[in-house]
């Protein structure tokens, strides 16, 4: 049955069990209702008001991740990060890979820990480089998200445990020279001595100071190739001092070498 008055109107619905249940749309009209109930009287214990709910409105999409995408992101840190010249190329490269896998106008926000350690296990298992590259990979793409989330103020994410674990010693990496591979490699610099030293040196000048050949393309013919005033003897200075730019370009402890 419907309930009028001049202002709203009810509707008293009688259930099979003989319950009366009286349907109000919302706060003001269960106010009403159950003003509606007192003049019912008799009946108002075994009245019961249902108030409808609203329906809700259709949930509204996500709003797209603010904040720079992957790309700037990157550019950004390559610009401002504090490394060595040589560091840098070394970011350069796997930030680049970074890109790559994920897409340049990815929202760099989008990327939190769940997201990096899927992509670190991918890049673990990665048989095409070697397990400490690999590792390499993986602590500077942490660290360039956490760079960027510390200064946002947001918590940082892992890597250390992501990265694939060493089955030997660094120092088992590479098998030593023998004695005959030291002979056969000594035997072919000797034939470059005096026509073209700079390849007799490349080839030995590593094995007499123990550094890489890229560690010693680092030296400044101008500024790290001396002469001793005394005994005339010919050295090469090899430390960490910056060049007449004010750059640091190397990247070994100071050592001090002396060749004949």
């Amino acid at each position: 049955m419907t309930w009028c008055n001049a202002a709203w109107t009810t509707i008293i619905v009688r259930g099979g069990d003989g319950s009366l249940e009286i349907e109000a749309n919302g706060p003001e009209d269960h106010a009403l209702a159950l003003q509606a109930i007192e003049h019912i009287g008799r009946f108002k214990e075994a009245v019961t008001v249902i108030a409808k709910q609203p329906i809700p409105s259709p949930a509204s999409p996500p709003e797209a991740v603010s904040g720079p995408t992957l790309q700037e992101a990157v550019t950004e840190y390559l610009e401002k990060v504090e490394v060595k010249p040589t560091s840098r190329k070394s970011y350069k490269t796997k930030l680049t890979f970074l890109v790559s896998k994920l897409g340049a106008d990815t929202p760099f926000a989008s990327i939190d820990q769940a997201r990096f350690s899927a992509l670190a296990e991918e890049i673990a298992a990665d048989d095409s480089r070697e397990d400490k590259t690999n590792g390499d990979y993986i602590t500077i793409i942490g660290g360039f998200i956490n760079w960027h989330r510390i200064r946002k103020g947001l918590p940082q994410i892992t890597a250390a445990t992501l990265k694939p674990k060493r089955d030997k010693p660094a120092s088992l990496d590479r098998d030593a020279y023998s004695l005959v591979q030291l002979e056969e490699l000594f035997k072919y610099a000797a034939k470059f001595k005096t026509t073209e030293p700079h390849k007799f040196w490349t080839t030995l000048v590593a094995a007499f100071f123990g550094c890489r050949i890229e560690e010693l393309a680092q030296i400044n013919l101008h500024t790290d190739v001396l002469q001793d005033g005394e005994t005339g003897v010919w050295y090469v200075k090899f430390d960490e001092d910056p060049d007449n730019d004010g750059i640091v370009r190397k990247s070994k402890v100071t050592w001090l070498i002396r060749a004949a």
